[in-house]
């Protein structure tokens, strides 16, 4: 009788996975868009007291897969109390539809090649170095080195969790806000602070730094805080209100602004299996230089994740964000939408098939002055144009096989449908590749 049942249970994933592959390839088949190519991101840093808060976390439906951090596997290099850890990851791509500059299409060959070492500084700190090597087989595009550097930090002390992260990333990449091959650097910079005050009540302070330096584009600084006061509700029931402010100055393009937040939130772990996280909230922007302040802007995020087996996990996400516009100088600030949805199931318990549908609604605005004529005379203030707006919609698959306990090895597909009101900037495209991946 227990065979039969497994038997069952087996068959019955089988079937899953095959619809879900062709969910995704018929989704693919009718979707249109473009790729935004992305270099391979650095291997995840975090300390291991972090990656300890994670496995014990009440709240997290998703327990992180075990990796060589764990202690399972030989550390071979030590050193005076620091552990380095090779990592590497090759990526071979093929193209069709990228941009190279507005309507101007192109198919290349590409091959990323990201060599790293992190290196864990005791439990409480890592430091990764992780530079990435890009190669076009299509002239219209030129080679680029990225670069990304991190320090994470994470410790407690008595009611007190303090964490700590400093990030730096070069990239020389096809954006959709641009149409082309864009530098752009960014410093990030960020600091939390959490409180236990009592049985019910808790606090979480946060304070950010964004540095962003986009050549022949424009430049903008942001320093914001975002705090929240806690209140539980049950053991796996929160709710918190939160204010926040944000300071952001601009070189180049548009005048400097000043946001205010404020928000509420709710987390709440309604099973073992079943998770849900909400916020909602108003942002009260205001344009420095014109003297005016602008409308209130609608914020929110909301989030489901749902485990209805133990190798198969399925997030649901949705938000809406205002913030600066870099890559685009016409426009001043962007509101931005998003939804996604990420399928993830292990078959035959040595490979992994995931999925994914995203979709982002991106409106840029533009403060033009607006003059009104008044008994005293005329009076100038901003107002907020719409001057472009941009849909993308993507379907993404992935199967991987780890080997050899420190390795992965992967078939990638996506295929991504970009539609813009600006001229030259809609374009869609398929992607297809293998990546393999080692780290100590």
């Amino acid at each position: 009788m227990i065979m039969k049942l497994n038997q069952c249970i087996r068959r019955d994933y089988r079937i899953a996975a095959g619809l879900l592959l062709l969910a995704g390839l018929l989704a693919g088949r009718l979707l249109a868009g473009p790729v935004v190519m992305q270099t391979p991101p650095p291997a995840p840093v975090q300390p291991q007291e972090q990656a300890d808060d994670a496995t014990n976390n009440d709240m997290a439906v998703f327990i992180p897969n075990p990796n060589n951090h764990d202690g399972s596997l030989p550390e071979p290099f030590k050193f005076e109390g620091m552990i380095f850890r090779p990592h590497g990851d090759y990526q071979f791509l093929y193209v069709n539809g990228m941009l190279a500059s507005p309507s101007n299409l192109h198919n290349t060959f590409i091959n990323t090649i990201t060599p790293g070492v992190t290196v864990d500084l005791g439990r409480h700190w890592t430091l990764d170095y992780s530079p990435t090597l890009v190669f076009y087989s299509d002239s219209a595009f030129h080679n680029a080195v990225n670069q990304s550097v991190s320090l994470n930090g994470r410790t407690r002390y008595e009611d007190w969790l303090l964490s700590f992260s400093q990030t730096y990333n070069h990239s020389d990449a096809t954006l959709s806000e641009t149409a082309t091959q864009t530098k752009d650097d960014n410093f990030s910079t960020a600091i939390d602070v959490s409180h236990q005050l009592n049985d019910k009540f808790s606090t979480d302070i946060t304070l950010s730094q964004n540095l962003n330096f986009v050549k022949d584009l424009q430049d903008s600084r942001t320093w914001s805080t975002l705090d929240w006061l806690n209140y539980q509700i049950a053991k796996r029931l929160f709710i918190g209100a939160g204010l926040g402010a944000d300071y952001t100055t601009i070189t180049g393009a548009g005048a400097d602004s000043v946001d205010e937040q404020l928000q509420g939130r709710i987390q709440w772990r309604a099973t073992d299996k079943l998770s849900f996280t909400a916020n909602a909230g108003l942002d009260y922007m205001q344009i420095l230089a014109a003297g005016e302040k602008n409308p209130l802007n609608p914020i929110y995020g909301a989030g489901v994740q749902y485990l209805p087996f133990d190798h198969t996990q399925i997030s649901l996400n949705a938000s809406r964000s205002v913030g600066t516009s870099d890559y685009y100088t016409q426009a001043q600030n962007t509101e931005a939408t998003t939804v996604s949805l990420n399928i993830s199931q292990r078959l035959f318990e040595k490979f992994y098939l995931s999925g994914g549908f995203n979709y982002s609604h991106t409106d840029y605005t533009v403060t033009e002055p607006v003059v009104e004529i008044t008994p005293g005379g005329t009076l100038k203030f901003a107002a907020l144009s719409n001057i472009r707006t941009d849909d993308d919609y993507s379907v993404n698959l992935r199967l991987s096989h780890t080997f050899l306990k420190r390795g992965n090895v992967a078939l990638t597909y996506q295929y991504s449908d970009y539609i813009s009101t600006a001229g030259g900037y809609t374009y869609n495209s398929n992607q297809v590749g293998v990546e393999v991946s080692f780290a100590y």
